[in-house]
């Protein structure tokens, strides 16, 4: 991956139980070796693509399993989600 790829939409951060713990709108970079999520005026949450258990594109989201059983799901992506499938499902 040469740029970082930029895609606004929503993201949500589910526990290991599927309870969300997280939910705003938000922009997504995927970097080298990183998703970033940028959510408002929250701290950026970084997912090193190292931490990732399983990637899985849905019908109108794209969901990254962590090691953990911690979830982020990315969605209302429009136009841009198969984009953005296949960037982050190349990287990891």
């Amino acid at each position: 991956m040469t740029e970082p790829v930029r895609v606004a939409g929503h993201f949500r951060l589910l526990g290991p139980g599927g309870a969300e713990l997280e939910s705003a709108d938000a922009s997504f970079e995927l970097e080298a070796e990183a998703l970033v999520v940028h959510a408002g005026a929250q701290a950026p949450l970084r997912v090193d693509f190292a931490d990732v258990d399983a990637f899985a594109e849905r019908e109108r989201a794209l969901a990254v399993t962590l090691a953990g059983g911690e979830q982020v799901e990315l969605s209302m992506l429009g136009r841009r989600q198969r984009e953005a499938s296949v960037q982050l499902g190349g990287a990891l």
